[in-house]
């Protein structure tokens, strides 16, 4: 599911955002002490660039996103 996720570019099925995305993160992911550090580390790099993560979003939702919802939901009754 991540992967599918990741594979949607900004306003497309674009794979190539997604891997430049994980090939330019991945150092710092690696370096982490965690994955969630990393994580918060990198999204508090791109929301202080102003930049969305790649394949979360829609441009014609810029509100609420029925999808990023059900991502959430789906992450909170599992535990992720």
């Amino acid at each position: 599911m991540a992967t599918s996720v990741l594979a949607a570019g900004e306003y497309s099925l674009a794979p190539d955002q997604a891997g430049r995305f994980l090939r330019e993160t991945f150092a710092t992911a690696k370096n982490a002490e965690t994955l969630d550090q990393a994580a918060e580390s990198l999204v508090a790099q791109m929301r202080s660039k102003r930049e969305r993560e790649p394949g979360l979003g829609y441009p014609a939702l810029r509100y609420i996103d029925p999808q990023a919802e059900q991502l959430k939901t789906l992450a909170i009754e599992t535990g992720v």
